[in-house]
């Protein structure tokens, strides 16, 4: 939320403990995602480069450049990266070994992404809950993922969640 400089991240996944390593936030600085294949090195890189001042994208390009430094066998072809500054800025990165359906979609101050998915409809539905609903901030990303969910969520079901929101 620009206004407010709160900043946050739903995130579900069929894999466990999601909210362990995928989402970050800081409070007035922004929040994102590692995941398909999370990269610990991510989060602390790319919210280092959004608090310097840096703009959603070289925030991202500055988190992937890290591979190399931060190696654990794969490369950014294995990771699914998003950030959201704090002013509203968006960047997105799919890699190629993302398999099933997988892309991001992004609006004024939000994006939504995911991999593995039932179609492209989910990352639709997510984007219109998020931006068509008022109320407070973490009510509206847990809504997003509800609708990303009953549209067909991921393809092979869903075992944990995640919220987290920087006040």
């Amino acid at each position: 939320e620009p206004q407010t400089g709160v900043c946050g991240v739903a995130v579900a996944t069929h894999n466990l403990s999601v909210g362990n390593g995928v989402p970050f936030a800081r409070y007035g600085v922004g929040a994102g995602v590692s995941q398909l294949e999370t990269n610990p090195c991510h989060a602390p890189i790319a919210l280092a480069a959004l608090a310097e001042g840096d703009g959603a994208d070289d925030a991202l390009a500055k988190a992937l450049a890290w591979e190399a430094q931060c190696a654990d066998g794969m490369d950014t072809e294995f990771r699914q990266v998003a950030i959201v500054s704090a002013a509203g800025g968006t960047a997105a990165h799919t890699g190629a070994e993302a398999g099933a359906y997988a892309g991001a979609f992004a609006g004024e101050g939000v994006s939504v992404q995911g991999n593995g998915l039932a179609s492209e409809a989910v990352l639709q539905a997510m984007l219109q809950s998020f931006e068509g609903s008022k109320g407070p901030f973490a009510e509206r990303l847990l809504n997003a993922l509800a609708a990303g969910q009953e549209a067909g969520g991921q393809s092979i079901g869903v075992l944990s969640a995640a919220l987290r929101v920087a006040t």
